[in-house]
C-alpha cells in the first residue's frame, strides 16, 4: 500500500528537480501506481535526459550511489538516492538493448494524467514488452497498460 511517506518523499524529490530546472518523468511501478494498476511501488523510477553533473548538483546534500546500467539496460547512468528512507532510481537517457540495437525511451512526461510528471503509458508498454522478465510479471504489465490505454483512449 502506498504510504504518505512515499508521496512526501516524492514531493521533496520533485521540488528539488524543478528548482534545478531538470525535466523528468516517473516510470516503472510508480507509473503503474498513478494509473491505478498497482497498489504500491517498491521505489521511484525517474527518467531524465539531464547530464549526470546536473543530478549531482541538484542533490549535492544527499549520498548518491552512481553506476552505469547493466544489461538489458543501455541507459547513460543510474543514480540511487534515498529521501525520507524511500529509494529513488534516477535513470539518465533510459534505453534498452534489443536484438536490433539500442532503443531509447525519452522521459516525455504526460502531466495531464495526474499531478506528477508520469511517463507516457504507451511507451511503457514497449519497455515491458522488451524486458519481458517473467520474475517481474512484465507480460501482465503490458496487458494491463494496453487495457488502460484502450479504456482511456490514449
Amino acid at each position: 500500500m502506498m504510504t504518505s511517506e512515499k508521496l512526501k518523499a516524492l514531493d521533496i524529490f520533485c521540488e528539488t528537480m524543478q528548482k534545478h530546472n531538470i525535466h523528468f518523468s516517473i516510470g516503472g511501478s510508480g507509473l503503474l501506481y498513478f494509473l491505478g494498476l498497482a497498489p504500491d511501488c517498491a521505489d521511484w523510477d525517474i527518467l531524465t535526459e539531464a547530464d549526470l553533473e546536473e543530478i549531482k548538483a541538484a542533490f549535492y546534500d544527499k549520498e548518491l550511489y552512481i553506476t552505469g546500467a547493466n544489461r538489458p539496460f543501455a541507459s547513460s547512468y543510474l543514480v540511487k538516492l534515498t529521501i525520507l528512507g524511500i529509494e529513488f532510481d534516477i535513470i539518465g537517457n533510459f534505453a534498452i538493448y534489443t536484438n536490433n540495437g539500442i532503443q531509447s525511451f525519452p522521459s516525455n512526461p504526460k502531466s495531464n494524467l495526474c499531478k506528477y510528471p508520469i511517463s507516457d503509458p504507451k511507451q511503457w508498454i514497449e519497455v515491458y514488452r522488451l524486458l519481458n522478465r517473467p520474475y517481474k510479471n512484465d507480460a501482465k504489465k503490458v496487458k494491463d497498460l494496453q487495457n488502460w490505454c484502450d479504456k482511456n483512449q490514449i
